[in-house]
Protein backbone atom coordinates (compact mmCIF):
# COMPACT_ATOMS: atom_id res chain seq x y z
CA UNK A 1 0.00 0.00 0.00
CA UNK A 2 1.23 3.88 -0.83
CA UNK A 3 -0.18 6.71 -0.57
CA UNK A 4 0.42 9.89 -2.33
CA UNK A 5 1.17 11.93 0.53
CA UNK A 6 1.43 15.77 -2.13
CA UNK A 7 -2.34 15.82 -0.77
CA UNK A 8 -1.91 16.38 2.65
CA UNK A 9 1.86 17.85 3.10
CA UNK A 10 3.86 19.46 0.62
CA UNK A 11 7.18 20.33 0.69
CA UNK A 12 8.59 22.98 -0.78
CA UNK A 13 10.88 22.47 -4.16
CA UNK A 14 13.11 24.66 -5.74
CA UNK A 15 12.39 26.85 -8.25
CA UNK A 16 12.42 24.93 -11.52
CA UNK A 17 11.56 21.53 -10.07
CA UNK A 18 8.72 19.43 -10.64
CA UNK A 19 7.98 15.88 -9.59
CA UNK A 20 7.03 13.19 -11.64
CA UNK A 21 3.81 12.31 -12.63
CA UNK A 22 2.72 8.96 -10.20
CA UNK A 23 5.40 9.30 -7.67
CA UNK A 24 4.17 8.13 -3.98
CA UNK A 25 5.54 7.13 -1.01
CA UNK A 26 4.93 5.10 1.99
CA UNK A 27 6.89 4.46 5.12
CA UNK A 28 8.20 1.11 6.18
CA UNK A 29 9.97 -0.08 9.50
CA UNK A 30 12.65 -1.74 10.14
CA UNK A 31 12.15 -3.46 13.71
CA UNK A 32 14.39 -5.12 15.77
CA UNK A 33 13.24 -8.80 16.02
CA UNK A 34 14.34 -9.43 19.98
CA UNK A 35 12.66 -6.33 21.14
CA UNK A 36 9.99 -5.64 18.81
CA UNK A 37 11.25 -1.94 19.08
CA UNK A 38 11.08 -0.06 15.74
CA UNK A 39 14.80 1.40 15.14
CA UNK A 40 13.83 3.48 12.09
CA UNK A 41 11.44 3.75 9.45
CA UNK A 42 12.46 4.25 5.77
CA UNK A 43 10.42 6.32 3.50
CA UNK A 44 9.74 4.13 0.18
CA UNK A 45 9.44 5.39 -3.23
CA UNK A 46 6.95 4.31 -5.32
CA UNK A 47 6.80 5.28 -8.94
CA UNK A 48 4.12 4.52 -11.76
CA UNK A 49 6.06 5.07 -14.70
CA UNK A 50 3.76 6.12 -17.82
CA UNK A 51 6.19 3.91 -20.28
CA UNK A 52 7.60 1.63 -17.62
CA UNK A 53 4.96 0.40 -15.20
CA UNK A 54 5.53 0.40 -11.25
CA UNK A 55 8.68 0.77 -10.01
CA UNK A 56 10.37 0.66 -6.70
CA UNK A 57 13.23 1.12 -4.65
CA UNK A 58 16.68 1.32 -6.05
CA UNK A 59 14.77 0.60 -9.52
CA UNK A 60 12.54 3.51 -9.70
CA UNK A 61 15.83 5.72 -8.52
CA UNK A 62 17.98 4.52 -11.01
CA UNK A 63 14.85 5.60 -13.83
CA UNK A 64 14.64 9.12 -12.34
CA UNK A 65 18.72 9.51 -12.61
CA UNK A 66 17.67 8.46 -16.26
CA UNK A 67 14.89 11.13 -16.82
CA UNK A 68 16.54 13.87 -14.96
CA UNK A 69 13.91 13.56 -12.35
CA UNK A 70 17.27 12.49 -9.78
CA UNK A 71 17.59 15.92 -8.20
CA UNK A 72 13.95 16.36 -7.47
CA UNK A 73 13.17 13.31 -5.67
CA UNK A 74 16.27 13.35 -3.86
CA UNK A 75 14.91 16.50 -2.37
CA UNK A 76 11.31 15.57 -1.76
CA UNK A 77 12.14 12.00 0.21
CA UNK A 78 14.62 14.04 2.68
CA UNK A 79 11.87 16.41 3.12
CA UNK A 80 9.52 13.80 3.30
CA UNK A 81 10.61 11.94 5.73
CA UNK A 82 11.93 15.17 7.77
CA UNK A 83 9.03 16.30 7.89
CA UNK A 84 7.17 13.51 8.97
CA UNK A 85 9.45 12.18 11.59
CA UNK A 86 8.86 15.32 13.42
CA UNK A 87 5.07 14.65 13.53
CA UNK A 88 5.77 11.19 14.59
CA UNK A 89 8.11 12.86 17.39
CA UNK A 90 5.26 14.84 18.26
CA UNK A 91 1.78 12.72 18.06
CA UNK A 92 2.96 9.38 18.46
CA UNK A 93 4.26 7.74 21.95
CA UNK A 94 5.29 4.58 20.38
CA UNK A 95 7.82 5.91 17.25
CA UNK A 96 10.37 5.02 15.15
CA UNK A 97 13.44 6.83 16.88
CA UNK A 98 14.93 7.68 13.11
CA UNK A 99 13.81 8.19 9.83
CA UNK A 100 15.42 7.00 6.30
CA UNK A 101 15.11 8.20 3.04
CA UNK A 102 17.39 6.93 -0.13
CA UNK A 103 19.67 8.99 -2.14
CA UNK A 104 19.90 8.91 -6.20
CA UNK A 105 23.69 7.59 -7.78
CA UNK A 106 23.33 10.64 -9.40
CA UNK A 107 22.38 12.97 -6.75
CA UNK A 108 25.01 11.50 -4.36
CA UNK A 109 27.62 11.93 -6.89
CA UNK A 110 26.85 16.09 -7.05
CA UNK A 111 28.85 18.72 -5.43
CA UNK A 112 25.66 19.97 -3.93
CA UNK A 113 24.20 17.04 -1.97
CA UNK A 114 24.90 18.09 1.48
CA UNK A 115 24.33 21.93 1.20
CA UNK A 116 20.60 20.55 -0.30
CA UNK A 117 20.37 18.03 2.86
CA UNK A 118 21.23 20.92 5.21
CA UNK A 119 18.85 23.33 3.78
CA UNK A 120 15.73 20.68 3.90
CA UNK A 121 17.53 20.12 7.79
CA UNK A 122 16.93 23.92 8.25
CA UNK A 123 14.01 24.41 7.05
CA UNK A 124 12.28 21.63 8.54
CA UNK A 125 13.88 22.03 11.54
CA UNK A 126 14.64 18.69 11.87
CA UNK A 127 17.57 17.46 13.91
CA UNK A 128 20.28 15.97 11.66
CA UNK A 129 20.16 12.62 13.88
CA UNK A 130 16.91 12.32 13.45
CA UNK A 131 18.28 11.61 9.52
CA UNK A 132 19.61 8.47 8.04
CA UNK A 133 20.51 8.78 4.23
CA UNK A 134 21.02 5.53 2.30
CA UNK A 135 23.43 5.18 -0.52
CA UNK A 136 24.41 2.27 -2.84
CA UNK A 137 27.77 1.05 -1.38
CA UNK A 138 28.30 0.13 -5.34
CA UNK A 139 28.65 4.17 -5.78
CA UNK A 140 31.23 4.35 -2.83
CA UNK A 141 33.94 4.11 -5.61
CA UNK A 142 34.07 7.29 -6.60
CA UNK A 143 35.77 9.95 -5.41
CA UNK A 144 33.02 12.15 -5.92
CA UNK A 145 30.73 10.07 -3.07
CA UNK A 146 33.12 9.47 -1.01
CA UNK A 147 33.62 13.12 -0.78
CA UNK A 148 29.68 13.45 -0.34
CA UNK A 149 29.16 10.90 2.43
CA UNK A 150 32.05 12.29 4.04
CA UNK A 151 30.05 16.01 3.80
CA UNK A 152 26.66 14.35 4.89
CA UNK A 153 28.54 12.72 8.07
CA UNK A 154 29.67 16.34 8.85
CA UNK A 155 26.22 17.19 9.31
CA UNK A 156 25.72 14.60 11.88
CA UNK A 157 23.43 12.92 9.44
CA UNK A 158 23.51 8.91 9.43
CA UNK A 159 24.44 7.54 6.57
CA UNK A 160 23.33 3.63 5.61
CA UNK A 161 24.99 1.38 2.74
CA UNK A 162 23.09 -0.70 0.87
CA UNK A 163 24.24 -3.95 -0.76
CA UNK A 164 23.54 -7.34 -2.21
CA UNK A 165 25.51 -9.26 0.33
CA UNK A 166 27.92 -10.63 -2.60
CA UNK A 167 30.72 -8.06 -2.65
CA UNK A 168 33.29 -7.98 -0.13
CA UNK A 169 34.11 -4.78 -1.89
CA UNK A 170 31.05 -3.29 -0.44
CA UNK A 171 31.59 -3.70 3.35
CA UNK A 172 35.87 -2.29 2.62
CA UNK A 173 34.22 0.88 1.06
CA UNK A 174 31.74 1.71 4.03
CA UNK A 175 34.41 0.61 6.12
CA UNK A 176 36.83 3.61 4.97
CA UNK A 177 34.00 5.90 4.95
CA UNK A 178 32.15 7.61 7.77
CA UNK A 179 29.08 5.20 7.34
CA UNK A 180 26.72 3.64 10.20
CA UNK A 181 24.90 1.06 8.83
CA UNK A 182 25.36 -1.73 6.25
CA UNK A 183 21.84 -2.76 4.98
CA UNK A 184 22.13 -6.36 3.26
CA UNK A 185 19.11 -7.12 0.50
CA UNK A 186 18.16 -10.59 1.96
CA UNK A 187 15.59 -10.96 -1.28
CA UNK A 188 18.38 -10.68 -3.45
CA UNK A 189 20.49 -13.44 -2.06
CA UNK A 190 20.37 -16.86 -3.42
CA UNK A 191 20.31 -19.68 -0.83
CA UNK A 192 23.55 -21.22 -2.18
CA UNK A 193 25.70 -22.42 0.90
CA UNK A 194 28.41 -20.26 -0.22
CA UNK A 195 26.73 -17.08 -0.95
CA UNK A 196 24.79 -17.67 2.80
CA UNK A 197 28.07 -18.11 4.23
CA UNK A 198 30.13 -15.16 2.81
CA UNK A 199 26.58 -13.02 3.45
CA UNK A 200 27.21 -14.19 7.41
CA UNK A 201 30.92 -13.59 7.33
CA UNK A 202 29.54 -9.53 5.95
CA UNK A 203 27.58 -9.08 9.01
CA UNK A 204 29.83 -10.37 11.39
CA UNK A 205 32.59 -8.12 10.04
CA UNK A 206 30.39 -4.98 9.78
CA UNK A 207 29.19 -5.19 13.44
CA UNK A 208 32.74 -5.76 15.00
CA UNK A 209 33.88 -2.96 13.03
CA UNK A 210 31.66 -0.42 14.25
CA UNK A 211 28.30 -1.31 11.19
CA UNK A 212 25.01 -1.85 12.09
CA UNK A 213 23.89 -4.50 9.72
CA UNK A 214 20.44 -4.96 8.27
CA UNK A 215 18.53 -6.96 7.05
CA UNK A 216 15.88 -5.59 4.00
CA UNK A 217 13.80 -7.27 1.83
CA UNK A 218 13.01 -9.67 4.10
CA UNK A 219 9.58 -10.50 2.50
CA UNK A 220 8.58 -13.63 3.22
CA UNK A 221 8.72 -16.50 5.88
CA UNK A 222 12.16 -18.47 4.18
CA UNK A 223 13.63 -14.79 4.18
CA UNK A 224 12.78 -14.37 7.85
CA UNK A 225 14.38 -17.46 8.33
CA UNK A 226 17.75 -16.66 7.59
CA UNK A 227 17.75 -13.81 9.90
CA UNK A 228 19.20 -15.99 12.82
CA UNK A 229 21.46 -17.63 10.49
CA UNK A 230 23.13 -14.44 9.72
CA UNK A 231 23.18 -12.89 12.85
CA UNK A 232 21.03 -10.12 12.00
CA UNK A 233 18.71 -8.55 14.47
CA UNK A 234 17.01 -5.84 12.68
CA UNK A 235 15.34 -6.30 10.27
CA UNK A 236 12.78 -4.75 7.28
CA UNK A 237 10.54 -5.89 4.84
CA UNK A 238 6.84 -7.52 4.27
CA UNK A 239 7.27 -10.27 6.77
CA UNK A 240 8.32 -7.66 9.36
CA UNK A 241 6.11 -4.68 9.01
CA UNK A 242 3.63 -3.48 6.30
CA UNK A 243 4.17 -0.57 4.07
CA UNK A 244 2.15 2.14 5.70
CA UNK A 245 1.08 5.61 4.62
CA UNK A 246 3.29 8.32 7.44
CA UNK A 247 -0.32 9.59 8.33
CA UNK A 248 -1.13 5.72 9.48
CA UNK A 249 1.84 5.00 11.22
CA UNK A 250 0.62 5.69 14.71
CA UNK A 251 -2.67 3.93 13.87
CA UNK A 252 -0.45 1.02 12.93
CA UNK A 253 1.67 1.19 16.23
CA UNK A 254 -1.50 1.35 18.19
CA UNK A 255 -3.18 -1.77 16.86
CA UNK A 256 -0.54 -3.71 17.73
CA UNK A 257 2.55 -3.62 15.57
CA UNK A 258 5.29 -5.98 16.53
Amino acid sequence: MALDVLRRTRPRLPVGLQLPDGASVGYRSRIDVRTGVIAQSEVALRWDHPAIGVLHGRKALAQADADGYGRVLTHWLVEMACRQALVWRANTARRPSGVSAPLTDEQLASADVAATVAAVLARTGAPADLLTVQVAASALDAPSTRDAVVGLAALGVRVAAETDGTAARSLALAQALPVSELLLDVGALSRSSADLEFARALCVVAARTGLTPVAVGVDDSASAALLAELGVTVAQGDAIAPLVPGDRLGEWLGAGAR
